[in-house]
């Protein structure tokens, strides 16, 4: 594992909780019928990847990192990165059935997102949430 100075992962900590889960969660206030979300990754979740992974991330010529969130229960959301090609996209104009598309697309080479969906609705009807 490559080492990372503490300070900067506080830092992207902080990034992510100031920029991209106020847009996800003002999304999902803005939107109370919506359980998911495709938009472009945000310079923070870049960031995050380059850091927990140890290395710069690698996009492939052609392709943009977007993000497919999905609120789990209120104030409780999942993230996961991948691929698409790039350029404009109407990412406001993506309907719910859409998305939840591309979500049940990712947990599908993804079996272990199921699971982790359960252990988050566990956590929040114990209490937890952000």
């Amino acid at each position: 594992m490559t080492y990372t100075h503490p300070d900067a992962l506080r830092r992207i900590c902080e990034e992510i909780e100031n920029t991209v889960w106020v847009s996800d969660r003002e999304f999902f206030k803005s939107h109370p019928k919506r359980r998911h979300r495709l938009r472009p990754a945000m310079s923070a979740e870049i960031s995050e990847h380059e850091i927990t992974q140890g290395k710069a991330l690698e996009c492939p010529v052609g392709m943009q990192l977007a993000v497919v969130v999905k609120l789990i229960v209120p104030g409780v959301r999942t993230r996961w990165p991948f691929f698409v090609p790039a350029g404009p996209a109407p990412w406001d104009a993506f309907s719910e059935d859409y998305c939840r598309e591309w979500y049940n697309s990712f947990t599908l080479i993804n079996p272990d997102v199921k699971q982790m969906e359960a252990d988050l609705v566990a956590l929040a009807r114990n209490g937890w949430k952000r």
